[in-house]
């Protein structure tokens, strides 16, 4: 007979095992940081982030989050992403999406490290 997963079960062992490699990079030293980007307020990106700020924090991530108005011209968008790359607090980005039609996602994609791509955006 087959035995039945519960969801709930897998998420809280994932999260502790979570918890515990956070404290372990701690220890060493280093905190993990994510950078949310999000240009515009969608209220269903707007939520995720709340949930993924909630997240984060509850495993020991720290998180920032670079609101950007909607009318961000591309220029900026991704010079910001450069920045962020750059950044040595800023182990991982996650760019919410979907961007605003005048931000080419096909541009942005290869201008996050592939180091730092939370998503798995870049190609690489």
């Amino acid at each position: 007979m087959a035995d039945i997963l519960s969801g709930k079960e897998v998420a809280d062992a994932l999260k502790q095992k979570l918890i515990s490699e956070v404290e372990v990079l701690k220890a060493g030293g280093v905190t993990p940081g994510l950078a949310i980007v999000i240009v515009g307020e969608r209220p269903d990106s707007v939520s995720y982030v709340k949930g993924a700020q909630k997240r984060c924090a509850e495993i020991g991530i720290e998180t920032s989050v670079v609101q950007m108005p909607e009318n961000t011209p591309e220029e900026e968008f991704v010079k910001k992403l450069h920045q962020l790359n750059e950044d040595e607090k800023v182990h991982g980005i996650l760019v919410m999406r979907p961007l605003p039609a005048h931000i080419s996602e096909d541009r942005v994609k290869y201008e996050i490290s592939p180091r730092k791509d939370v998503d798995s955006f870049n190609p690489v």
